[in-house]
């Protein structure tokens, strides 16, 4: 199973549930059949949407450029990971990923 989590800051919940809503569209547009979780911490100011992808074996599977895209679009951090192994991409910082 690989899993796609996209992170972020903010302490407004509204604001938190309003993206959880356009990166569910815009991801389960390419992964319909992925399931997903939010949690957030209105606390510490985090929130992590969660994207299980249950037929996939190998983080290379998923399509990078998508996440990029949303994470571009929605100013988030993205990781894409799976027992082995992983790899991050931060929208505000030069655009590569780090394993």
């Amino acid at each position: 199973m690989v899993t796609v989590n996209f992170y972020g800051y903010s302490d407004d919940e509204d604001f938190v549930n309003n993206l959880q809503v356009q990166i569910n569209e815009r991801f389960a547009n390419d992964y319909p059949d992925c399931q997903s979780e939010l949690t957030f911490s209105q606390e510490d100011e985090e929130f992590s949407l969660i994207f299980s992808l249950t037929e996939f074996k190998s983080i290379d599977e998923v399509d990078t450029f998508l996440c990029e895209e949303i994470c571009h679009e929605r100013e988030v951090y993205c990781e894409i990971s799976n027992s082995e192994s992983k790899k991050t991409f931060y929208y505000d910082e030069e655009d590569e990923w780090v394993s």
